[in-house]
């Protein structure tokens, strides 16, 4: 798996064919949460951007290791104001206009898993004003 490092095979040869999918799912996880932990403890909003089976799959990560999810953003005028994981999905425009006092406290997660889009949607994010340093990009 490229994103992580892992390769499959040697955890199943190790441990079996169940418990070494189980250990390399945990090895994926525990990846992504280290990933999050190493932005700082300063950051007190963190939201996920995109709405996908891959911010469901990070945020529930996220909570099992303790970390409180805020939001979910995404641009797409189809999930507009509806409910993903119990968070009303909003725009970005939405998204500034609600944490334009606390933005030195957002983290914005991108899960978006095409190189073009991440760097696309990281680009907006900056041009309206969050930092590079509030932008982490994770890809499965």
């Amino acid at each position: 798996k490229m994103p992580e490092n892992l390769e499959l095979y040697p955890m199943v040869n190790k441990y079996g064919a169940h418990k070494g999918l189980v250990y390399f799912r945990e090895a994926i996880i525990e990846s992504k949460v280290q990933s999050v932990d190493n932005i700082g403890g300063h950051y007190k909003h963190l939201y996920g951007y995109c709405r996908s089976k891959y911010t469901a799959a990070t945020i529930k990560a996220l909570r099992e290791a303790g970390f409180s999810i805020r939001g979910v953003i995404d641009d797409n005028d189809k999930f507009s104001e509806s409910h993903f994981l119990g968070y009303k999905t909003m725009n970005s425009s939405t998204f500034f206009r609600n944490v334009k006092d606390n933005l030195s406290d957002v983290v914005v997660i991108i899960t978006h898993q095409r190189t073009k889009t991440l760097k696309k949607i990281s680009r907006h994010l900056i041009n309206n004003g969050l930092k590079k340093r509030q932008i982490l990009t994770i890809k499965y």
